[in-house]
């Protein structure tokens, strides 16, 4: 129940009615005039410290009653501390220990990568030299008769007519299509 804010002229700081504190004696007073819903700011506050100042009194009996000093609070205080950095010392060791191993996985990774490019760099220079060494055969086969010379010649042919079809069919005009002799190229 949330009380108004607002306070009549009527109502004492205690929350009873004047009229029910004067006239009328205590056994005949209602719950609801006692207790009124209409309270002052200034009386909740004066009620909240009563209650802080209740609830520590009776935590310092508590503690008197037990026999309990400061320097004991302070050593549980301490202990608790000394708990704590433990836990610190342990997770941030873990932590440590995570990360080395993380490092230590990127670096394999990156050796074995490394490993794998030079592998391929090797293998592109072997395949380079037989492509060289493959079309110097090939070459060689260009003045004699043979199937290879043959071969050759068809193969250059038609890829000759492939280019020349894309040219015009990409709308270049046919001016790499012209044979050699239209654009004044003799032929020997």
């Amino acid at each position: 129940m949330t009380p108004p804010t607002s306070t009549p002229a009527s109502t004492p700081s205690y929350g009873r009615p004047q009229s029910a504190q004067a006239s009328t004696p205590a056994s005949e007073i209602s719950d609801a005039a006692v207790f009124s819903p209409v309270e002052s700011d200034k009386t909740r506050r004066a009620r909240y410290a009563a209650n802080q100042r209740h609830s520590k009194a009776k935590q310092a009996r508590k503690d008197s009653q037990q026999g309990e000093s400061s320097t004991a609070a302070d050593n549980r205080a301490a202990e608790r501390k000394q708990r704590h950095r433990e836990k610190n010392k342990v997770a941030a060791a873990k932590c440590r220990s995570r990360q080395r191993k993380q490092v230590q996985t990127i670096q394999e990774k990156g050796s074995r990568l490394e490993e794998k490019n030079l592998h391929l760099k090797t293998m592109i220079q072997e395949l380079r030299g037989e492509l060289n060494s493959l079309r110097s055969m090939a070459l060689d086969h260009q003045e004699c008769n043979c199937s290879v010379a043959q071969y050759n010649h068809n193969q250059a042919e038609r890829v000759v007519a492939e280019y020349r079809s894309a040219c015009l069919g990409q709308g270049f005009g046919g001016g790499l299509a012209r044979s050699p002799e239209q654009r004044g190229f003799p032929i020997a």
